[in-house]
């Protein structure tokens, strides 16, 4: 090697070999580039054959190949300990083509590298890429003042395009329509953006928008999150990385999305009573069997529950139903969700609200209830309830007064209807008043509890007496109190 036009040379300087055989020369004429002769970069294959002239590259000195993918490094400007200035570093690719100028000077460490000869260079191994080089400035003559007169060794990050880790990829959350997508990219120490492109075929065909995997030396996990997906579909993925030395993609990957949840619509409450209500649904379950059913929770009470889900066949067309509730409060505001399961999942639609009807004897409260509610129970105004001013024939009141053995019972009833009052003890009577006004019960402790209310060593029988009226085609109103007999008195 050497003889002959183009690639003749004299005076080597310096060579390596990359991992086909071939070879890269540092070649001088006229002596040491350091002392102002010229140099250049060639290359030979393992035959010794000359190939190409590399660079340029100004007062070449050394030379190293890097082992994972025959790129190479030459330092050059070896006279720049004769000059205010630093020596070049230059980085190319197997095929010879520019990669990357590398800034000996970056940092602020304090570790720099002028008025001094790069004499030697090795880069490692492994994908870090790091390059370490040997600086000389034992041949200037500003020794003590600029630098040592020693070697030294240095460290550097190298970039080159992105790396994408082979074995990193994971798919996960994998829904009907959507997925989140995890890789690791080495940066290569460049600022790096990257996206993944997917697809039902490896056309691919959408894209996540591009995102930054930041400029460091190492790997780095991130992630995407795909949306839009066809249900039960098989999809091409790759990843796609970008700096400004080059461009990696992945090999092409798939995952298959999941069955397509079911699909509901809702039409209007119906059938709104005091106590129920119903709602039409629609629901496609994509061929699976399934259910549905509504959970229901009062804003002005405390009333929370679920209806009796509705099991739904297996069909891949609209199926209709109504979803019944019942057991409300009266006078309750409600938000209902309805939801629809199968083996792909569960469909929540959003909320929505309704209010069953008010029974009569409610009367709107000024000012709300201690605990929230808009309406008011005027038949339970005898347990701390206050009626609402101009409304004292609709009260169902009660009044109790024990004499001896017998409970005397004064009722307020707003109308029509059966009244009864029993207890445990006490026996119990019927009433029927046909007009709204007080209506007048006796009660009278059976033997059991005047046996009971003798024996008793503290002279006392607590008892509980039960007051119900119905008004006639309404609910059943309940009243209960505590009473207690006292031989020798009453209370």
């Amino acid at each position: 090697a050497g003889a002959g036009a183009p690639g003749a040379f004299t005076g080597l300087q310096v060579l390596a070999v990359d991992s086909t055989g071939d070879v890269i020369v540092v070649a001088a004429r006229g002596g040491d580039p350091a002392d102002g002769a010229t140099s250049s970069v060639l290359r030979y294959s393992a035959s010794g054959q000359y190939e190409s002239t590399i660079g340029p590259v100004p007062q070449a000195a050394t030379v190293a190949v890097r082992p994972d993918d025959d790129s190479f490094v030459v330092s050059g400007v070896q006279d720049a300990v004769n000059h205010d200035a630093a020596p070049s570093l230059t980085w190319f690719d197997a095929s010879d083509a520019l990669l990357q100028n590398v800034d000996v000077n970056a940092g602020d460490d304090g570790r720099r590298v002028m008025y001094a000869t790069i004499s030697g260079l090795a880069i490692g191994a492994g994908a870090d890429g790091r390059l370490y080089m040997a600086s000389d400035v034992s041949r200037g003559s500003y020794v003590n003042q600029y630098g040592v007169a020693s070697l030294q060794a240095f460290e550097h990050n190298v970039s080159t395009a992105p790396v994408i880790h082979p074995s990193s990829f994971t798919v996960t959350d994998v829904t009907d329509r959507t997925a989140r997508l995890e890789a690791a990219l080495n940066p290569k120490a460049s600022e790096t953006t990257y996206h993944v492109e997917y697809g039902p075929t490896t056309s691919y065909g959408a894209s996540t928008p591009a995102t930054s995997a930041g400029a460091g030396p190492s790997y780095v996990s991130k992630a995407q999150n795909l949306v839009g997906l066809t249900p039960s579909t098989t999809y091409h993925y790759k990843v796609v990385a970008q700096n400004g030395i080059g461009v990696s993609e992945s090999p092409d990957r798939t995952f298959t999305t999941a069955h397509e949840r079911p699909t509901i619509t809702v039409g209007a409450v119906a059938d709104v009573t005091r106590s129920t209500a119903s709602v039409p649904v629609t629901i496609n379950t994509h061929g699976l069997t399934g259910t549905v059913f509504a959970t229901i929770a009062q804003t002005n009470g405390s009333y929370a529950g679920l209806t009796v889900p509705i099991a739904l066949a297996a069909a891949d067309a609209p199926q209709e139903t109504v979803i019944g509730m019942a057991g409300l409060p009266a006078g309750g505001t409600f938000i209902v969700r309805v939801k629809a399961t199968s083996g792909a999942g569960l469909t929540t639609t959003p909320e929505f609200t309704f209010a069953t009807q008010a029974p009569p004897g409610y009367v709107p409260r000024p000012g709300g209830t201690p605990d929230g509610g808009n309406w008011y129970d005027a038949l339970r105004s005898d347990q701390g309830a206050v009626p609402a001013p101009g409304a004292p024939s609709n009260r169902f009141t009660l009044k109790s007064k024990v004499a001896g053995t017998s409970l005397a019972l004064t009722v307020g009833v707003p109308g029509k209807g059966t009244l009864t009052a029993s207890g445990s003890q006490l026996g119990s009577v019927i009433k029927r008043p046909a007009i709204k006004g007080d209506v007048r019960l006796t009660l009278r402790l059976t033997a059991a509890g005047r046996a009971a209310l003798k024996r008793a060593k503290s002279k006392q029988l607590r008892t509980r007496v039960t007051v119900r009226f119905t008004p006639s085609g309404g609910a059943v109103h309940a009243v209960t109190r505590t009473i207690t007999f006292k031989r020798g008195g009453a209370r």
